[in-house]
């Protein structure tokens, strides 16, 4: 497996990938499509976060997208970043993908020298987001769907060496 940037050309497939997998925790067919903005990654993205594919074997198999949280002024340096995007292909499912994607996104982290990344979960990934070290610190409210609340983590992260 490896780990690469992605590209203009990449984002509809990445967003497959995200949809699918996404659907394979039983969603039911109206909250898939109420979570499809989320989902879709835009040429804007590109710009506005860093993106990161993992290739097994030619095939996309994980995606993660980090993005800093901006600071009040532009004095302030970078105090965090949130991970948007975390998604692995069904079929990769306990296969070390989403570890190394979490890694991916801690080390990129560490380089913008922010503080802690923060992370807003779906509910059956909040088992992984521990077992990575990241503290359950409360819940946030869906954007997407009305009295729905989602995990809300928070990793704290080490300056590179």
């Amino acid at each position: 497996m490896q780990l690469r940037s992605a590209t203009l050309s990449d984002l509809k497939e990445l967003s497959e990938l995200c949809y699918r997998s996404k659907a394979s925790w039983g969603y039911d067919e109206a909250f898939m499509l109420s979570c499809e903005q989320e989902l879709t990654f835009q040429p804007q993205d590109l710009e506005q976060s860093l993106i990161s594919i993992a290739i097994d074997q030619g095939k996309f198999v994980g995606v993660a997208q980090i993005a800093a949280i901006l600071p009040l002024n532009d004095q302030a340096p970078v105090r965090g970043i949130e991970l948007l995007k975390l998604f692995i292909d069904p079929a990769m499912f306990q296969k070390g993908v989403g570890r190394a994607l979490f890694q991916w996104a801690v080390s990129s982290s560490q380089l913008l020298n922010a503080e802690s990344l923060f992370i807003i979960a779906d509910p059956y990934a909040s088992d992984f987001y521990e077992k990575m070290g990241a503290n359950h610190v409360g819940h946030i409210l869906s954007e997407t769907m009305a009295d729905r609340w989602l995990p809300f983590f928070m990793y704290p992260l080490k300056k590179p060496l």
